[in-house]
């Protein structure tokens, strides 16, 4: 599980012309504490800059809890299969089935 890192206020948070003159070492922060970097603009938030890292595991979170809002709406409905049934459409798409 991902979930959203906490920012630090004293360490990630961080004007526009700081992050532009000191790029490098921001995102090489960014990566090692694998924390966001929250971006300011005139004092207001503007941006959050992620490490590739964090930022796929949060995509890959967000269709987990996607996949799993699906699948109870589909329990909701009824829509589902027995344990026969599943393996029976296994073992048509597969072959053989164990278990």
């Amino acid at each position: 599980r991902c979930s959203m890192p906490t920012i630090n206020i004293a360490e990630d948070v961080c004007p526009v012309s700081e992050f532009r003159a000191d790029i490098n070492q921001k995102l090489k922060h960014a990566a090692e504490k694998r924390r966001p970097i929250l971006l300011t603009q005139h004092g207001k938030s503007a941006a959050v800059v992620l490490d590739v890292k964090t930022y796929q595991a949060l995509l890959y979170e967000r269709d987990l809890v996607e996949d799993v809002r699906i699948a109870e709406e589909q329990i909701g409905k009824g829509d589902t299969y027995s344990t026969t049934e599943v393996k029976n459409l296994l073992k048509k798409r597969y072959g053989v089935v164990k278990g």
